[in-house]
């Protein structure tokens, strides 16, 4: 993946690594001295660790805090202290599992699933909904910032936006970026995933933020999704 960097003795943790069908598991051994994979699915990261061929570390980790509560808060949804307490909660958890800490994080994909595990418990109309997807989101990526080595660069890969190919047919000439920018706009965007909210809310634990890039990717014949990336690092200095 080209939106990797390692320098000498590279270290890499894949966040929500899963089966590993969206990284090229095999070529980033070859370039990076030791990988993790992070997922509460472990078998589907051993399965995607032998395809390839490879040895990783793998961790089962909830990398935001909200799976385990999912079930509480349809009962009664979550304050706003709860939600404020949400990442420090998760972050803490995380670094009790997994003491290392890395060269480069990837997150691809996680955010969407968030945000869909979100809405699976809660209606569209619920106002709780919002408040649980950002949640959710703000608490994965300082889970994600949590897991650097100081001046370690932070990737995340978010799919804003999955249709039928024809949707985007009109599109074609556009710029993705543009493309992102404007359906964005028109609130079509999986909420959440937003790239200016992402950006915002990446910038709370981590420094310069910048986006990588903007495609459109064809997941099968029937789905399309309309993806970007965003860089960034933890502070040089640890702060704790």
């Amino acid at each position: 993946m080209g939106l990797l960097e390692a320098g000498p003795a590279g270290t890499l943790a894949i966040l929500g690594a899963g089966n590993c069908n969206d990284v090229d598991l095999a070529g980033l051994a070859a370039r990076f001295d030791a990988i993790a994979l992070l997922d509460i699915d472990t078998k589907a990261c051993r399965a995607a660790a032998r395809r390839a061929g490879v040895e990783v570390a793998i961790h089962d980790v909830d990398l935001s805090g909200v799976l385990g509560r999912l079930t509480r808060w349809r009962r009664q949804p979550p304050g706003p202290d709860e939600l404020r307490a949400l990442p420090a909660a998760a972050v803490e958890a995380v670094r009790a599992a997994v003491p290392a800490r890395f060269d480069v994080v990837l997150t691809s994909g996680v955010l969407s699933q968030l945000v869909w595990s979100a809405m699976e418990t809660f209606a569209v109309t619920d106002p709780a909904l919002r408040g649980v997807a950002l949640g959710s989101v703000v608490a994965h990526l300082q889970v994600a910032s949590s897991l650097l080595r100081p001046g370690g660069a932070l990737v995340v890969v978010a799919d804003t936006l999955a249709r039928p190919p024809d949707f985007f047919r009109p599109f074609a000439e556009v710029d993705p970026l543009d493309l992102l920018v404007g359906l964005e706009s028109r609130g079509l965007c999986l909420p959440g995933t937003e790239l200016g909210v992402v950006s915002q809310a990446l910038a709370l634990s981590a420094v310069d933020v910048g986006l990588a890039g903007a495609w459109l990717w064809a997941v099968s014949p029937q789905r399309t999704h309309l993806v970007y990336a965003l860089r960034a690092r933890a502070p040089t200095a640890a702060t704790g």
